[in-house]
């Protein structure tokens, strides 16, 4: 609503309808809009504070050919996302899907090489791949969605990866059962750095080294929240 107080969305899924409500901070409320013909599939309201200042959008291309798993894979990514980073004042902003698999110049790149996924130490491999920012903006996140992440010819037990080039923001991934995964890669794009394996309750937050979350949804704390929203690449 603009006023900075909490807004409220009532949504009737049998019927399709929603009706948005602004407050005055003082127990009033007033009715902004009322929609109807939504979908009856809607299963989440997500809240959380989605001023334009605090969002973020990403596009997904997979060099995988688009299946409906790939499909379910990139949704539940992009639904876990969406709910965690609410809580810290971010929104998630969802841009196109592209399929690259067909790309034959891009052939080569479903098996990235990553290197050692050192923080402003992008391969060759990774120039070429996320130079195609097709449909994204400048401060957009791409998500290259690949079949593994290798170093030189050597497997890797990275199931993500979020080194880029310079003013390329994004980050490459595979297809894995780690729900959160976009979340934490899309984290360190954010500037977040990793927490350390102890203590032991450190599983808990989102940037535990590996996706061996202990209580999910994982946590964010209160200055990581605060780092990620003033990263450049907010909107």
């Amino acid at each position: 609503g603009g006023s900075g107080f909490t807004d409220l969305l009532f949504y009737d899924r049998k019927a399709g309808q929603g009706e948005f409500y602004a407050t005055d901070g003082q127990g009033g409320i007033a009715q902004l809009a009322l929609h109807s013909g939504w979908r009856s599939s809607w299963a989440r309201i997500v809240p959380g504070d989605f001023a334009p200042s605090t969002c973020i959008r990403l596009h997904f291309k997979t060099l995988v050919a688009r299946t409906a798993a790939i499909d379910t894979f990139i949704n539940t990514q992009f639904d876990a996302i969406l709910a965690l980073f609410a809580g810290s004042g971010i929104a998630c902003q969802r841009g196109t899907t592209e399929d690259l698999s067909g790309n034959a110049n891009l052939a080569n790149l479903v098996d990235l090489d990553v290197g050692g996924c050192f923080l402003g130490q992008p391969t060759a491999e990774h120039n070429a791949l996320f130079a195609n920012r097709n449909t994204a903006a400048a401060d957009d996140l791409v998500i290259y969605v690949v079949r593994s992440l290798v170093n030189g010819a050597n497997p890797t037990n990275f199931l993500g990866c979020a080194t880029h080039p310079n003013n390329q923001p994004g980050a490459a991934m595979v297809q894995a059962n780690a729900n959160w995964l976009l979340a934490h890669e899309v984290g360190h794009v954010l500037d977040l750095r990793h927490v350390g394996l102890t203590p032991a309750s450190n599983s808990d937050f989102l940037m535990f080294p590996n996706v061996g979350w202990t209580n999910t949804p994982p946590d964010l704390s209160a200055a990581e929240s605060s780092t990620m929203r003033q990263s450049g690449l907010i909107f």
